[in-house]
């Protein structure tokens, strides 16, 4: 794909995101049916739609450094959810699991989250437009020192220990099709 694209410039077929999709899936593939299982067994249904799954706790850093092959947490533990993120790592996140599991995947909405049991010590980031400097978060309820993850709001580019990530993943009902 990369001789192609530098071959044939001006060709519409050239895609880089596919390109990425492409070498992605390619490093994961002899674990890809592990890791749909994985994933899977850790969504629970919202209440009242049928169609939108969502984990049920943040991702752990086990499952972050299989998908995104490093760990920015600063309490290491593989069990332990990832902390330290990024709102953009967040999101690549969702997209290479939105390509393991050929599905919609993004980060919950606030409404979306009110629907499961969280433990509120960690601040989760939620979803919002690529285009705007801030994101939404669920503030944590005890933030311990970190009184920045009371806000409701924060740069993208925040980094904490105690803000991580869920997923929300969209189940297209077989009535639905």
């Amino acid at each position: 794909m990369t001789r192609f694209a530098g071959d044939y410039r001006r060709s519409k077929l050239s895609d880089e995101g596919l390109g990425k999709k492409y070498t992605f899936l390619v490093s994961v593939r002899e674990q890809l049916r592990e890791l749909q299982d994985a994933f899977y067994d850790q969504l629970v249904p919202l209440r009242g739609d049928g169609s939108l799954m969502m984990m049920r706790g943040l991702v752990d850093q086990k499952t972050y450094v299989k998908l995104m092959r490093f760990n920015p947490s600063q309490n290491r533990d593989d069990d332990l959810p990832v902390d330290s993120i990024q709102w953009t790592d967040a999101q690549e996140f969702s997209i290479r699991v939105k390509w393991i599991l050929g599905r919609q995947v993004r980060l919950p909405q606030a409404d979306e989250t009110n629907q499961l049991d969280t433990d509120g010590v960690m601040a989760e980031w939620l979803d919002t437009a690529d285009t705007d400097s801030t994101a939404p978060i669920v503030p944590a309820i005890q933030s311990g020192e970190d009184q920045t993850l009371t806000a409701t709001s924060l740069d993208k580019e925040t980094q904490s220990a105690g803000l991580g990530f869920r997923v929300l993943v969209e189940i297209t009902s077989p009535e639905a099709k």
